[in-house]
């Protein structure tokens, strides 16, 4: 049993970062109704946030030097001062070039912030509380994401008053580390293990991976402008994006007690069923708004956020206990290049299709990971129950979030 002394040891990293997620969890949804909104095209969206996931993607293997050197408090407060003025800047005139900079910013800067929090609880976890620290630090973020939603209610499409709300949570999320007394934590540099022997190792978890950073990508930058059309307005747009995020949150643990049962790929091909059904209903019959539409975008969050953990856990079968962090930390790496990509293919479908064109994106990606991962299975020997680790839920954060997996100890 885990005291309630030993959990206060993240109180600080766990509130800083829930804070901090409220407002850039909001904005994610804000910037592509406001592009549209002033008669930007869909392939501004995908370029903004294609920066914004290269810039999360080159902090996460290049900010643990930096924190190093100048302590995870100070670096803490200088990443989180940066992204400050980044939103602010955003609030003042819209200029491609110029957001693609400061997005790209923001991403690196945020890597920088999971990396202090993941680094933190690292070290004030051992191998009995890992995995319940691990797992709060999940509903911290994906917690905070969805709740923040909600400020979408406080503006308009076309507001500057949203970027001062998101800058005024980042300064704030400064205030619960600084306070506090705490030696620096030991963060070793990212050793991923290369792409091709990753491959070799565990070609349908590097190919889902890839897939699932596809997916999210799209989904942060185009899923909003999807719902900004079908819906009246901005309340019920925030609500759907809540049901969407709350969906990854609630249904990771039942799908992975499930892909605990039987061959993991089975799950991951079931998943991409769901995503494909999901995405075919809402091409044919476009819900307006009411519980239908409701439910269907919270089992495809679920769905869709399922495939990275899912993923994850299927490479770690595979592989000896202490193989797992360098090659969770290359799993990483495929994950923020489909990141990066996903929002750069998405629009090309909104393009021809019109609004639909998202979830016809998503149908093929989804179709290409599980005619592939069929093609694994008839090659392929499955793996029984009894040779799988038990299902752990991964952030796709930083190659710090690695370390803190249960299953490396093993």
């Amino acid at each position: 049993m885990i005291q309630v002394r030993t959990v206060f040891k993240i109180t600080a990293p766990l509130l800083s970062i829930f804070i901090l997620i409220n407002g850039l969890g909001v904005l994610a949804t804000f910037i592509p109704i406001q592009i549209n909104a002033g008669g930007g095209s869909a392939f501004d969206v995908g370029l903004i946030t294609g920066a914004y996931y290269l810039g999360m993607s080159l902090g996460a293997f290049r900010n643990a030097h930096l924190i190093l050197r100048i302590g995870h408090i100070r670096a803490f407060s200088a990443f989180a001062a940066l992204i400050t003025v980044a939103i602010l800047s955003m609030g003042f005139s819209y200029s491609l070039l110029l957001w693609c900079l400061l997005r790209a910013l923001s991403g690196y800067c945020l890597a920088g912030l999971y990396i202090v929090v993941e680094s933190w609880i690292l070290k004030e976890s051992t191998v009995k509380t890992r995995g319940v620290f691990l797992a709060l630090y999940m509903i911290a973020i994906y917690g905070a994401s969805a709740s923040g939603q909600f400020l979408l209610n406080i503006g308009s499409a076309t507001s500057s008053l949203m970027f001062t709300v998101a800058a005024m949570l980042a300064a704030l999320s400064i205030v619960p580390l600084a306070v506090t007394r705490a030696g620096n934590p030991v963060i070793e540099e990212p050793s991923a293990l290369n792409i091709f022997d990753l491959f070799k190792l565990s070609p349908s978890g590097l190919v889902s991976c890839t897939c699932s950073g596809l997916m999210f990508g799209a989904i942060s930058a185009f899923v909003p402008l999807y719902l900004r059309t079908i819906l009246a307005d901005l309340s019920q747009t925030a609500f759907v994006m809540f049901l969407v995020l709350m969906g990854g949150v609630l249904l990771q643990y039942p799908v992975g007690w499930l892909s605990d049962q039987f061959d993991r790929r089975k799950m991951l091909m079931i998943l991409c069923g769901v995503i494909i059904a999901i995405g075919t209903t809402l091409i044919i019959i476009p819900p307006q708004s009411g519980l239908f539409l409701y439910g269907l975008m919270f089992f495809f969050g679920g769905a869709s956020f399922s495939l990275y953990p899912v993923s994850m856990s299927h490479t770690c079968d595979v592989l000896n206990p202490n193989a797992i962090v360098s090659a969770t930390q290359g799993l990483m790496l495929a994950y923020g290049v489909g990141a990066i990509f996903g929002p750069l293919i998405a629009p090309i479908f909104q393009s021809i299709f019109g609004y639909v064109g998202i979830f016809i994106y998503f149908n093929i990606a989804c179709l290409g990971l599980g005619v592939y991962l069929f093609t694994r299975l008839l090659t392929q020997k499955p793996h029984t129950a009894a040779e799988q680790h038990s299902f752990v839920p991964m952030p796709n954060t930083t190659p710090i979030a690695a370390e803190l997996d249960p299953r490396a100890d093993a």
